[in-house]
């Protein structure tokens, strides 16, 4: 494991850290990928994005009468007050900011993982199914009896 990006950065392994050492370690490891997955997978890249689509849903299909509103209506539910909720507490910027206290890296610098994160997002190539498969391994070529 090395926590520095520089070229002369100590790389520590199991063999040559001392037992207290090497725990620490894993557990900068650990909080770093926590914190990537709590603030840009969970927040950026699921709360924070489906409000837009949450607002069309409501504004479209709820309007016309669309039973695919009854489907989407209870996964939709509570995630814009859970969004609200969140940027009152978790991600409000100020001297007592509470997200500074409860996070590892504080509210500006996870909103601006979260803005990275989208600065080189692609939409059309990400949000389509058979880019999504094949970026994870699965082409046409890949076999699944039993699944396919």
């Amino acid at each position: 494991i090395q926590l520095e990006r520089t070229d002369d950065a100590r790389v520590y392994t199991k063999n040559t850290s001392g037992e207290n050492e090497w725990l620490f370690v894993k557990c900068q490891v650990a909080n770093a990928d926590s914190s990537m997955h709590q603030w840009v997978s969970h927040l950026g890249k699921t709360h924070l994005a489906m409000e837009p689509h949450i607002i069309a849903i409501y504004n479209t299909l709820r309007r016309a009468n669309h039973p695919l509103y009854t489907f989407l209506k209870p996964l939709c539910r509570d995630t814009l007050l859970l969004n609200w909720a969140g940027r009152q507490t978790l991600a409000s910027y100020g001297a007592l900011a509470f997200g500074d206290y409860q996070t590892s890296v504080g509210v500006g610098q996870f909103m601006q993982l979260i803005g990275k994160m989208w600065s080189r997002y692609s939409f059309f190539e990400k949000s389509s199914l058979p880019n999504e498969l094949a970026s994870r391994g699965f082409t046409q070529d890949v076999q699944m009896p039993g699944y396919l």
